[in-house]
Formats: structure tokens, C-alpha cells, sequence
């Protein structure tokens, strides 16, 4: 079941979907009940074995089932329970969701009851209008039950004259009932005791008596489905008939199906037409028809009331609602209701149909109205103007005609106003709403298509350009690391031969000396340090033991040459493979000559010492290069007294390699030297750290 909420009407329908058990079965409901504690609405169904509730929150229908095949005709609510009242199947009590039949002693005559309607009284007094057996009275508390044949109330006593269409409690308690011949007021404590009016005989004028209501100020209205509608009062013995509405002009048929009245004294009139508003207090009416969303020539069962002011339209498998909010806001007291009868589209010679809602393409811009009102007064001198709602002009029908052409694209309210002889106009009026759309190149969607388009065009142009400056920039940095590269390349190339220079004056020495022995022996350890360099002066990177075995070598040679002036040990972490981790060549080893040559050599005792360790600090590599030399503020003075005053070309060279390597691996190398000095601060050596980063 779904609800839905029509553009520009005011009629909202409870539809049947498929697959819905209510849609496999008659969907008849004579009964309209709003359960306000639950938003519910509860139906009473012809023949039916489901007694259905509508959850207006949710939108969706429960259905209880019912204990046979029954057609329910009124629902009551007293105190915690409610009375469902049936046609030939007695009446029931629903409680907690269960049925049980209504028993008054051994009395079973409710069960044969034929019950219209109902209603129920402070004391819990129940009136039934029947069929079959005329007002039927029962009070369960009290055990009671009486049936009073109309014939009490003066009225027929015919079998087929016998039943009461309708029965009304007013607020004084008085019991109303409509019939066939007539209408009669029956006292709970003296009967059926008001049967005239002033003016003789009430049933003389009213007869077929389909509704009873009270209205704000305590006047009862009767309408009967052949004579308009009565408004009565009770005085003294008598009923009085105060106003008989039933003048053409003001009653849109003379045929009513079914009514309503509402709690602002309008009362609601089902016709073959539609649905006519009637106000009581001012005498004015609205008709809702096909263009409010009611649709033609469909047959109403009954009108219903709630007090959500809503009214409940029973149709064939549908229920509508109309929220009467709306209807208030539309309500124009003393003024005529302006209708749109035709809407025609000329398009070449096609001439397109009339339309509840009307969406036009661009070309569909030549549109005819034809209007109608209903007016009580002179109807043939009524005079029409028309406009697009939010122009100036007024245009005036040719009779009740009207023409628009070349209307631009857009919403479109068609605003029509009316006046009489006397030249005084009414409030203008909407009467219709269309949309003539616009062209494609004017549309939304195209201008977002241009718009993406073009932003599309901007991006990619956006992105191109950032491909080239990242490719620029690409190359730049490619340049730049090669650079670097061969400045690293050229370096090594200068350190190797000033390596290979000191080394061959070392062999030179012993030839010198005639030490031919220690001569050979160094040469054989001098020849597999070169092979080492050379090799590894051919790669950017070597692995940590190559340039472990170089140092051993280059100290092993150092030591022999300078007769073992001082002693040297490498301490390698256990948990580093030396194998894996790759460092610069030569990276080392000129540290070590500086510490040997300018620290160590100019010891005056021979207890150098040389401590080379390799250790893990966490991720990282650190290589210590630590002496007991005599520091290097000493050796900076003996330097600037010797005659030779030896350069150490490697250490220069290795201070650039370093910043050329932290440029190349984005500063992941470090190196520092510290002076080392004894408890007295005097000097004691030279402490150098090199930290390769993140090697680990």
C-alpha cells in the first residue's frame, strides 16, 4: 500500500500494490475509523475475513482476522475495547487484538440484527439502526436489550419501511434517527416523543434521511438523498426546521451519496460531479473534481470524517484522503470558484488533448483555456481576465476563452480572475499549473556537460603540465645524481693513486734499509691490498667485509712498515653480516691513515693503539675509528714545523666524497670527530663516528 502526494491536489491515495493480501480480495470499506493513539485507520470491509488497519506513519496496512466472513458497517471505541458492529452477524468486541461475540443474557436476536450504523452514549448505551428489527438498544453492563419498531415514531411499519438508515446521538443524549418515510427523535426516558414542527407534520417534508449531524452551535443537520439538507432544533414538544437548503445554484446535484460534516461547520456532499464543500456559515462552496486529483465518473461509498481533519473517501480497492487544511486555506468566502473546463496545445495541425498536468517541449508555446465558475447570480454576465501569475497585464476572455502564445520556457501559473455588471473583481484565482521546457541548450544538463567539459579541457591541461614539470624536474634531479656520480667517480680516482704513492714508499723504505725479506713480505700483502682497490674501485658499492679485508690489509702493511710502533684490533657486532650491507669503497680507510700518520707516528712511546669497531644501533651501522694518538691540536702544531709538512690528500677527498653521498642518499650518512682527552684534560687521541642510517 502506498501514499501518495499528488503535485497541486489535494486528494492523497491509499493505493493497493500487488503482492498485498488486500489486493487478492474486494477492497469495499463502509467503515472509516481513526484510532489517534496509534495513527491508524481502521476499515470496516464488505464480506470480508480481515479486518484491516492502515498505519498512516509507516504507510503500511495490518490485517487481523476476523472470526468468519462478516461485513463490518460501524466501529465504536469505548473505554479500552471497541464495539465492531456487522450486517446479519451480530456485534463483537476487539480487544488486545481478539474478537468475542456480544452476548446480552441468552438473547441471541443481536446476532440477526441487520446494523447500518451505530452509536454509543456516556453510559455505555448502544443505539443500532437496522435492517430488519428498527432501533435496536443494548447495554452490555447492564445486561439490557430492547428493539423499538418504527412504527413507535409514527412511522411505517411495513417490513421493507421497517429499517433505520441512520441513527445520532446529540449532546444532550436525544436519539435522532433517519428512515425512509422520515426522521424522528426518540428520549430515552419518554420515547419517541418529538414528531411535529410548527408547521405540521416533519415527515411531510423530509423523507429518505441518509445523515445526522450536530454542528458547533447545537443545530442538528439532516440531509436527506432526495430533498437537500434540513437544519433542525428541538423546542419544547416540537422539532423546528430552520433552514432547507436545496435551491439549484447553491446544491451542485440533487443526487448525494454520501456526506460529511466537519468541526468547522462544513459539511461535505459526494455527487455524480464530485465533491461539493458547502460551508454552513457563510453559504459558500468549493467543488473537487478530476483536476484536484478526484477521479471522474468514479463511484464514492461513503464519506468519513476523522478528527486529524481529514476526509476519508471509501472507492472500490482505494481509499483517499484529503487533508482539509488545504481545503480551509483555498476556501474563499462569498466569492466564486473558478474553474478550468478545457486546455488545448496547437501544435501545426495537432490538436493535443486535454491534460490533468501538463509538461510542454519549447515548440508547445501556443495554449487555448476555456473557463467556468461557479457563480449563484447571473452567470451569463459573468466576465473573465487571465494572466501568467506575476505579470502586470490582465488579458479579457473572448466569453469565457482564453489564447496565450509564444510563452517562454519555464513554470507557468495560469491566474484567471472574474467580475459581474457591477465591475468588481474576485481575488484572482490559480487555476492550472504547466512547465513548458526549455530548449536542450538551455537545459541543466547540457550546461553541466559544457561545464564539465570545459573543466575537463582545464584539467587536463592542468595535469599535462604537471607531467612536464615533473618530467622536467625528473630529469634535473637525474642530471644532478649523475652529476654527483662522477664527481664520486673522479674522487676515487684521485685517492686511489695517493693510496698506491704512500704504499710504494713504504716498500721503498725497506729496499732501502736492506730488508729484503720484510720487503717481499710486504709487497705479497701490498699486492692483495691492490688487487682489492682495483677491483673495488670499479663499483659505486662494496659490501662491508671487502672493505673490512682492505683495512686489515692497509693496517697489517702500516704496522710492518713502521716497525710496530703501534697495535691495532677490528671488533665486529655479531649481529651484522657483513656480507649484505654495501658501503662506498675506500670510505674507511682514509680515517684510519689520518689516525696512523698524524696521531699515532708521533707518539714518543711506541704504545699506539687503534681500535676499529663495527656496531649495530638499531637500524643503523656505526663504524668507530678511535686512537690514543696525541690529538689533533698537537699534530696541527708539529705539522706547521716539518719541512715536508706530508698533506693528507685522503681525508680531503673523503670529507667531499661524504657530502656528495648524503646529497645522493638524501642525507642518510653521518660522520663526526671528537677529541679525546685524559682525566688531567690532556690530550689523548682523536675518536671519528661514521653513521650510515636505516642499513640494517
Amino acid at each position: 500500500m502506498s501514499y501518495l502526494h499528488p503535485s497541486n491536489q489535494l486528494i492523497q491515495r491509499f493505493r493497493l500494490s500487488e503482492g498485498n493480501t488486500l489486493f487478492q480480495r474486494t477492497f469495499y470499506s463502509y467503515e472509516v475509523y481513526l484510532d489517534r493513539d496509534k495513527n491508524q485507520l481502521y476499515l470496516g470491509n464488505r464480506d470480508s475475513e480481515y479486518f484491516d488497519a492502515i498505519h498512516l506513519n509507516s504507510e503500511t496496512l495490518i490485517s487481523y482476522p476476523l472470526p468468519g466472513l462478516l461485513t463490518i458497517t460501524k466501529i465504536l471505541k469505548f473505554k479500552d475495547f471497541y464495539y465492531i458492529f456487522t450486517f446479519r452477524n451480530g456485534v463483537y468486541k476487539w480487544k488486545n487484538n481478539k474478537f468475542t461475540r456480544v452476548k446480552i443474557s441468552q438473547v441471541n436476536a443481536l446476532n440477526q440484527s441487520a446494523c447500518y450504523t451505530a452509536c454509543i452514549v456516556r453510559d455505555g448505551t448502544v443505539y443500532m439502526a437496522t435492517a430488519n428489527k428498527g432501533l435496536v438498544i443494548f447495554n452490555e453492563a447492564r445486561n439490557f436489550y430492547k428493539e423499538i419498531p418504527t412504527s413507535e415514531a409514527g412511522l411505517s411499519n411495513s417490513a421493507l419501511e421497517n429499517g433505520i438508515f441512520t441513527v445520532f446521538a446529540d449532546s444532550e443524549e436525544r436519539i435522532w434517527i433517519g428512515t425512509l418515510p422520515g426522521l424522528a427523535v426518540y428520549e430515552p426516558k419518554s420515547g419517541f416523543k418529538f414528531k411535529q414542527t410548527q408547521k405540521g407534520n416533519v415527515n411531510s417534508l423530509m423523507t429518505e434521511i441518509r445523515q445526522i449531524y450536530q454542528d458547533s452551535k447545537g443545530m442538528i443537520w439532516a440531509v436527506s438523498a432526495s430533498s437537500g439538507i434540513f437544519g433542525l432544533r428541538v423546542k419544547r414538544d416540537t422539532i423546528q426546521i430552520l433552514r432547507h437548503i436545496n435551491e439549484k445554484g447553491i446544491l451542485f446535484s440533487d443526487q448525494l451519496y454520501s456526506t460529511a460534516i466537519d468541526k468547522n461547520d462544513k459539511i461535505y456532499l459526494a455527487t455524480p460531479i464530485g465533491i461539493q464543500v458547502f460551508d454552513l456559515k457563510t453559504n459558500t462552496s468549493l467543488l473537487l473534481n478530476y483536476s484536484n486529483g478526484l477521479k471522474p465518473y468514479q463511484s464514492i461509498i461513503k464519506l468519513h470524517y476523522t478528527p486529524d481533519h481529514f476526509l476519508n473517501l471509501s472507492l472500490n480497492n482505494e481509499i483517499n484522503r484529503i487533508d482539509l487544511k488545504k481545503i480551509d486555506a483555498r476556501f474563499i468566502p462569498n466569492e466564486p470558484q473558478i474553474l478550468l473546463s478545457s486546455i488545448s496545445i496547437l501544435q501545426g495541425e495537432e490538436l493535443v488533448a486535454k491534460q490533468q498536468k501538463l509538461v510542454l517541449n519549447y515548440t508547445q508555446n501556443f495554449i487555448n483555456f476555456s473557463f467556468t465558475t461557479l457563480h449563484y447570480e447571473n452567470p451569463a454576465d459573468v466576465v473573465f481576465q487571465y494572466r501568467i501569475k506575476g505579470e502586470e497585464v490582465w488579458q479579457t476572455a473572448n466569453k469565457n476563452k482564453g489564447l496565450f502564445t509564444h510563452l517562454p520556457y519555464g513554470k507557468h501559473i495560469l491566474e484567471v480572475r472574474t467580475s459581474t455588471v457591477n465591475n468588481t473583481w474576485s481575488t484572482p484565482q490559480d487555476v492550472f499549473h504547466f512547465t513548458i521546457l526549455p530548449p536542450f541548450w538551455l537545459t541543466y544538463w547540457f550546461k553541466f556537460l559544457m561545464v564539465s567539459a570545459l573543466l575537463l579541457v582545464i584539467y587536463s591541461f592542468y595535469r599535462f603540465r604537471i607531467h612536464q614539470i615533473q618530467k622536467e624536474s625528473q630529469l634535473k634531479s637525474n642530471f644532478e645524481k649523475r652529476l654527483a656520480e662522477v664527481k664520486l667517480e673522479a674522487l676515487r680516482a684521485q685517492m686511489n693513486p695517493h693510496f698506491l704513492f704512500n704504499s710504494l714508499n713504504s716498500i721503498n723504505y725497506f729496499i732501502l734499509i736492506k730488508r729484503e725479506e720484510i720487503a717481499s713480505d710486504y709487497l705479497t700483502k701490498f699486492s692483495q691490498l691492490l688487487r682489492h682497490v682495483l677491483a673495488n674501485s670499479r663499483n659505486e658499492w662494496v659490501n662491508l667485509n671487502n672493505e673490512i679485508q682492505v683495512l686489515e690489509l692497509y693496517c697489517t702493511l702500516e704496522s710492518m712498515r713502521f716497525k710496530n710502533k703501534f697495535e691495532y684490533q677490528i671488533h665486529i657486532d655479531s649481529s651484522i653480516n657483513t656480507s649484505i650491507i654495501l658501503i662506498p669503497p675506500m670510505l674507511i680507510q682514509p680515517f684510519v691513515e689520518n689516525a696512523i700518520w698524524h696521531g699515532l707516528l708521533n707518539k714518543e712511546n711506541h704504545d699506539g693503539k687503534l681500535d676499529i669497531s663495527f656496531d649495530r644501533d638499531g637500524k643503523n651501522l656505526k663504524i668507530t675509528i678511535k686512537d690514543n694518538g696525541i690529538g689533533r691540536e698537537k699534530a696541527r702544531q708539529l705539522k706547521s714545523k716539518s719541512a715536508t709538512k706530508h698533506k693528507s690528500f685522503g681525508l680531503q677527498i673523503t670529507s667531499e666524497r661524504f657530502e656528495l653521498i648524503k646529497n645522493n642518499l638524501s642525507g642518510n650518512i653521518e660522520f663526526s670527530i671528537k677529541d679525546l682527552y685524559d682525566p688531567n684534560q690532556n690530550a689523548a687521541g682523536t675518536c671519528v663516528e661514521i653513521t650510515l642510517l636505516n642499513c640494517l
